[in-house]
């Protein structure tokens, strides 16, 4: 009878498994992100769906404020987005956790005179041409920070971005915790240079956060999370 009944056990357990397995077959995990998260959503997304093989991906990029917008509009299952804390506290309708916080970094070429500084100032940077990822945030703080340095060009191709550094078309500049594993700053063709801004008691430095509407729920999203957050935790 016990025999019996370990076997009735076992195939309810398959049963289940089948049909969970059939229901992850059938899901979307809908992640919108900003630029700067983009390469480590990919490693992440390899990561998950080594796991999780069943389950369709779906990405998309944007802004901070459209990412935001979505998130809030329950069309994602997950946010991830650079932003500042007070603003998002002010938001109504969402769930929100941090992920890491980024310093602002000078991106020079392997040759490039600036090379040897420890970090550099908006004085240091004078002479120097930069190349804008074309997003409002940035954009702004260019403005700020170098409103008289010549612009090389604007693009929102980091891969053009990270090629012309590379060839010592300009500077650019980013965020250490999502810059510093990228192949070219890991082979040492661009070198990051902390950046201070000496003239300004405001500081450049920038939070990321993982968002989400309050009703948004989603089975395997908090381990997807969580191999993000070790990306970005990755010294």
């Amino acid at each position: 009878m016990k025999k019996a009944y370990e076997i009735l056990s076992k195939l309810y357990e398959f049963k289940e498994e089948a049909k969970y397995q059939q229901e992850l077959s059938k899901s979307v995990l809908k992640i919108f992100c900003t630029t700067a998260l983009s390469y480590q959503v990919f490693h992440a997304l390899l990561e998950f769906q080594n796991k999780f093989p069943n389950i369709m991906v779906e990405i998309r990029e944007n802004t901070p404020s459209n990412v935001l917008k979505d998130a809030k509009l329950d069309e994602c299952d997950i946010g991830l987005l650079q932003a500042d804390h007070p603003d998002l506290e002010e938001e109504l309708g969402i769930v929100y956790g941090a992920l890491n916080s980024g310093r602002l970094c000078i991106c020079v070429y392997r040759n490039s005179r600036l090379i040897s500084h420890k970090f550099v100032t908006p004085d240091d940077l004078i002479n120097e041409q930069i190349i804008v990822f074309n997003e409002e945030h940035v954009k702004q703080l260019m403005d700020s920070l170098f409103p008289n340095n010549k612009v090389a060009f604007l693009t929102n191709n980091l891969d053009i971005i990270r090629k012309s550094v590379v060839a010592g078309q300009g500077i650019s500049i980013g965020y250490d915790s999502v810059i510093k594993n990228e192949p070219e700053v890991l082979n040492g063709d661009i070198k990051l240079i902390p950046f201070k801004n000496i003239d300004s008691n405001q500081s450049s430095d920038i939070s990321f956060w993982h968002i989400r509407s309050y009703d948004r729920t989603f089975p395997e999203k908090s381990k997807f999370l969580g191999m993000f957050k070790n990306l970005l935790l990755i010294s």
